[in-house]
């Protein structure tokens, strides 16, 4: 006779760490995503409907679990009216210019501190989990 088992009993609960994408330039478009989006004062919620996704891909492009494919990127910066150009330079130094409010002489709108706080605290959680993952591979090696 057949045992009866339960559906849930199967299934294993996620004991792997986040999956984050594992190349540098998209952890750097994860950080122009998020400080566009603090500095136009936009939710996450806010900017999935502007783009016609969910929260929760959104979410996903922000923290670095999906990757965004160049045209992905072309649409949100043309329906979002960010300049997609700033997505290649150096997210850090770009927050160090809001924070300081200035750039070589021109004036920029200082972001309040509160604001770079936060970026700073989810930067430097991009940051960890991406340097655990390039632990975890040369471990593997």
């Amino acid at each position: 006779m057949k045992m009866k088992t339960n559906r849930k009993d199967n299934m294993s609960k996620r004991s792997s760490p986040r999956k984050i994408c594992s190349y540098p330039m998209h952890i750097k478009i994860c950080k122009h995503l998020l400080i566009n989006r603090v500095r136009t004062d936009k939710t996450q919620q806010e900017m999935a409907n502007i783009l016609d996704v969910t929260f929760q891909q959104y979410q996903k492009w922000e923290k670095g679990n999906n990757r965004i494919y160049a045209e992905q990127l072309l649409e949100i910066c043309s329906k979002s009216k960010w300049n997609v150009e700033t997505f290649v330079s150096d997210p850090n130094a770009i927050l160090e210019i809001y924070e300081n409010g200035h750039e070589d002489g021109y004036q920029l709108d200082q972001m309040k501190p509160e604001k770079i706080g936060f970026i700073k605290r989810k930067f430097k959680v991009l940051d960890d989990l991406y340097n655990n993952h390039l632990n975890e591979r040369e471990q593997c090696m």
